[in-house]
Formats: structure tokens, C-alpha cells, sequence
């Protein structure tokens, strides 16, 4: 029986997509192994500093990446990304952020944001 055959058996006995999609990523899991005999000449890669996606809305449509940027270096706050994502025609601007998670108790402080401004979790697709 191949992988094909497994799959539309597995399909008929259940009922719903749900299951079908678990199965798979059940066994996705299941076949990661991590190494961890000391080698030295194969390293793993380091592991880059956790980041803190945010959401900053609300602003009104004077403002621009520069002026969060100049925000962000008077209060001490190192980002690594920060993009325009609202339209054009757009009653307000919208950008996403990106910020070490060091400065994310900061972030979250009504003190930090100017007043009417959103500032939230930024969640990717």
C-alpha cells in the first residue's frame, strides 16, 4: 500500500478534514531528531535574539517611518524593522515593527505610545 493509498484510507475512516491534517503534522513531529553528540567540525547555527512583532496604528497620516524611528531612539528602544502597511487612501497610517524582545515590557506601557495611538501584538499570517 503506498502513502496515497494510506491517506484516502485514513480519509474514508474519519470524518472531517481536522484529523487528516493532525495525522500529517503529528508525524512531521515525530520525525525531527536533534542531535547531540560534540562534533567539531559541524556546528549548529546560533540562534537569533527573540523579536517582538507590533502593530502601531492610529497615527495620523503626517507621520512616516522616520518620526517612529526618532520616537523609538529617545526612549532607548532598538527596533530591527519597521514598514508602511496601511493603503494610500487610508484615513490614518498603519506600520508594522519589529523590536527586540528586551524592549516588549516597554512596549507594552501606555507611557511609552503617544496619546490616541494603537500599539499591539502584530500577528503574521
Amino acid at each position: 500500500m503506498n502513502r496515497c493509498q494510506v491517506l484516502t484510507l485514513i480519509l474514508r475512516q474519519t470524518s472531517g478534514r481536522n484529523l487528516y491534517e493532525n495525522h500529517l503534522t503529528t508525524n512531521r513531529k515525530q520525525s525531527r531528531v536533534i542531535g547531540n553528540k560534540q562534533v567539531s567540525k559541524i556546528v549548529a547555527a546560533t540562534r537569533l535574539p527573540a523579536r517582538r512583532h507590533v502593530y502601531v496604528g492610529n497615527m495620523d497620516k503626517s507621520f512616516n517611518e522616520d518620526d517612529i524611528r526618532q520616537h523609538c531612539a529617545e526612549n532607548g528602544i532598538t527596533y530591527s524593522h519597521i514598514r508602511l502597511i496601511s493603503k494610500d487612501n487610508a484615513r490614518f497610517k498603519s506600520f508594522h515593527a519589529v523590536f527586540g524582545e528586551e524592549d516588549s515590557g516597554i512596549l507594552e506601557h501606555a507611557d511609552f505610545g503617544p496619546e490616541a495611538v494603537i500599539v499591539k501584538r502584530f500577528y503574521l499570517n
